[in-house]
């Protein structure tokens, strides 16, 4: 008995802490999770349903290592106010359709972003990859692509973030039985904070194919929560209205873990 009085104290005393740092942290946390460009590292892990309206359905699980660095590497680039972020996404893919059924890895992707603070929050600027390391040709494009990225992100309200990453991919390499690749990505995020630790978060990956002269444009909104000043976790629906794939909808579970 003694014993479960004294660790009863213990929860207690650290209850007490959680509820005064634990708060404040819980904000910063929920503000670096929905943030593409804040300074804090991270790593996350995302599952997420698939259904395919033309028939089919698929298990997604994509994985995210983010690393950031004071200081930013770029020749002839005064580096004092900067700071830099690299992150490399890996891809799983499970698939079934009524023709097939395949499972493996999709094409990998890297984004390197020399960035720096702003009056109205931070703005970024560097290449981005995407690898042919797709074990299924239906996972991937074949080609090795690269192209300039941009990141902006905007502070101007206390409860709101409003932010703007653009990815442009040309294929520079891979097989030669595989078109090439031209394709805009472009990511808008709007972010509502609600009290101390919830999220709403609104950031659909739209798709501009130049060669085929097609879009794809989905629309989203998770809700989220700081669980602690080092975890999130959001679940999030998206529909896609717009492309080849109108009519797609897709269910994501998301985990992050910050400041590893």
């Amino acid at each position: 008995m003694a014993e479960t009085k004294w660790l009863a104290l213990l929860f207690a005393i650290l209850a007490l802490h959680l509820g005064t740092n634990g708060r404040a942290s819980q904000q910063e946390a929920a503000r670096a999770s929905s943030d593409p460009t804040s300074l804090k590292r991270k790593l996350e892990t995302r599952s997420e349903y698939l259904h395919v309206h033309r028939g089919g359905w698929a298990l997604r699980q994509l994985n995210h290592v983010e690393f950031s660095f004071e200081g930013a590497y770029l020749p002839c680039v005064e580096n004092a106010k900067t700071y830099s972020i690299f992150r490399v996404s890996t891809p799983v893919v499970y698939r079934h359709t009524p023709a097939t059924t395949a499972a493996g890895l999709s094409d990998m992707t890297a984004l390197d972003l020399a960035l720096r603070p702003v009056s109205f929050g931070s703005v970024g600027f560097g290449p981005g990859f995407s690898l042919p390391t797709a074990t299924d040709k239906t996972f991937g494009t074949g080609k090795l692509s690269i192209g300039p990225a941009l990141a902006v992100t905007m502070n101007l309200l206390t409860r709101f973030k409003f932010g703007l990453v653009a990815e442009q991919f040309v294929s520079v390499a891979g097989a030669a039985n595989r078109p090439d690749q031209s394709y805009l990505i472009l990511q808008p995020i709007a972010t509502l904070f609600v009290g101390r630790s919830y999220f709403l978060n609104f950031n659909p990956l739209l798709r501009f194919d130049w060669p085929k002269h097609s879009t794809i444009i989905p629309v989203n909104l998770s809700l989220g929560k700081a669980l602690s000043k080092e975890l999130t976790a959001y679940i999030q629906p998206e529909y896609v209205i717009h492309g080849p794939t109108k009519d797609d909808w897709s269910i994501k579970v998301d985990i992050k873990y910050l400041g590893w």
